[in-house]
């Protein structure tokens, strides 16, 4: 539902702007000096951040770059990557996720609360969504 605000993290929320079958489309805030999240990547979908606000640490591939406001960064699927606030004020960026697939049901799953358990349980419901770890290697067929 456009308008939800939902929590990811105790450092990021994301609000829902937009959802249709091509694309959703986000408003993310991060809080100022908060930690990594897990390294992670989307077998189906791609995504895109545009920073609106303050400045968002971003490693892509291993590669660490500091996206400042107007600046703007493509996630292609199966590209591994995490995003945080290190900066000293709050951070916030338009987010489009293509295609959205089930991450709005992923993200209120979350918002509900993890623990350990409900986290793995959430991993395995929501495997073409999210993915944490580095992109497995195709075995070769010989």
């Amino acid at each position: 539902m456009p308008g939800s605000v939902l929590r990811l993290s105790d450092s990021q929320s994301v609000e829902i702007r937009a959802c249709t079958a091509e694309a959703l489309e986000l408003c993310s805030a991060w809080a100022p000096s908060g930690s990594p999240p897990p390294r992670h990547w989307h077998p189906r979908q791609s995504e895109r951040f545009r920073v609106t606000g303050g400045e968002l640490t971003v490693e892509l591939d291993g590669a660490r770059r500091v996206l400042t406001e107007g600046e703007e960064i493509d996630v292609p699927a199966c590209t591994v990557h995490r995003m945080w606030n290190a900066g000293a004020v709050p951070a916030t960026a338009a987010w489009t996720v293509r295609p959205p697939l089930r991450t709005t049901e992923m993200f209120r799953a979350v918002d509900a609360g993890l623990g350990p358990l409900r986290a793995v349980l959430l991993l395995a419901r929501f495997r073409a969504e999210y993915r944490i770890g580095p992109v497995p290697r195709r075995r070769r067929t010989r």
